[in-house]
């Protein structure tokens, strides 16, 4: 509890830093990898906190940033989000690969397509952090 009480201050200092937010949120995800239980529910949570950081940052750029800069990223989202679609789909194909006869997945698999889909939110989170200088 403690961990997710830190954790959750740092989403709500006056002067964000969301390289700092990010480093920690990648260390509790290596954390929770590390003792081994229930990792598809590590991965699904880090993928989940990713979206919700990246979300902040575009929100921090709609009420900070000059209309320049903030259409120059809401342009640069649109275009990311479109590219990413290719990716997103690959994931799902093959979940739908694996995916067996009564609709369950197997939960390693669950764990790797998060963990594919992290890693895209995680790129964008840092392409936005370049934005803010």
């Amino acid at each position: 509890m403690l961990k997710f009480l830190l954790l959750l201050s740092l989403f709500f200092t006056k002067a964000p830093d969301y390289k700092k937010q990010l480093a920690a949120l990648k260390e509790t995800y290596q954390n929770c990898l590390d003792e081994g239980k229930f990792m598809m529910n590590c991965s699904r949570d880090f993928y989940d906190q990713l979206e919700e950081l990246m979300n902040h940052i575009l929100l921090d750029f709609q009420e900070n940033a000059s209309q320049e800069k903030l259409e120059a990223i809401l342009e640069s989202q649109e275009e990311w989000e479109i590219e990413i679609q290719p990716e997103f789909s690959l994931i799902n194909q093959k979940l739908d690969s694996v995916t067996g006869p009564n609709g369950a997945v197997p939960l390693d698999d669950l764990m790797f397509a998060y963990n594919d889909r992290a890693r895209i939110i995680e790129d964008r989170i840092n392409q936005l952090i370049l934005f803010l200088k």
